[in-house]
């Protein structure tokens, strides 16, 4: 079962006494140009399924010039393939960012489109908690720590496009913590 715990950024909850769809997912965010059978932003814009903060990257993607397309995760299982096979076939990029370790959604999504033959035709680029500790600090410090703040997104985002590594300088190293 998953509980609703109040409303995330880019999302309003369901709204009280109304359950979610149990299984399907949904855009949060469109980047203005893909979708089904609208493949113009193919070469520009990221995707990414999203869950606890990741709304939030969204305006820094922007500001980098890369509207990404932002989808609701919400559910792992069953998982939602139609809205996976979707994203991967429409962006040049599909990015999971999960607040968890390694082995969850993102693998999931990996061996899903491994297994359709989709990863053949999308940059795809799993982001996890680091296999560590993280000592107590504030939310964002901690994220940004993890690899997992907008700007390591948008990071991510750009390497993959081969934009470059931009921000790769200024970013925390994920295994040490430190800088590059």
């Amino acid at each position: 079962m998953r509980y609703q715990r109040g409303r995330g950024v880019g999302r309003d909850g369901p709204g009280e006494g109304t359950a979610a769809a149990a299984g399907r997912g949904g855009t949060i965010r469109d980047s203005g140009g893909a979708g089904r059978g609208r493949k113009r932003w193919r070469g520009h814009s990221p995707a990414g399924p999203a869950s606890g903060r990741v709304p939030e990257s969204c305006g820094h993607a922007a500001a980098h010039g890369l509207p990404p397309t932002v989808a609701d995760a919400r559910f792992a299982k069953p998982f939602d393939t139609e809205l996976v096979e979707n994203l991967a076939r429409n962006h040049a990029v599909l990015i999971t960012i999960e607040e968890g370790s390694e082995g969850g959604f993102g693998s999931l999504v990996g061996h899903h489109l491994a297994r359709t033959g989709l990863l053949d035709n999308v940059r795809f680029r799993p982001l996890t908690l680091p296999d560590r500790f993280i000592d107590h600090n504030t939310q964002a410090a901690q994220y940004a720590e993890a690899g997992l703040s907008a700007p390591h997104i948008v990071g991510t985002a750009l390497s993959a496009l081969g934009i470059g590594d931009m921000l790769e300088a200024t970013l925390p190293n994920r295994a040490t913590g430190t800088k590059s």
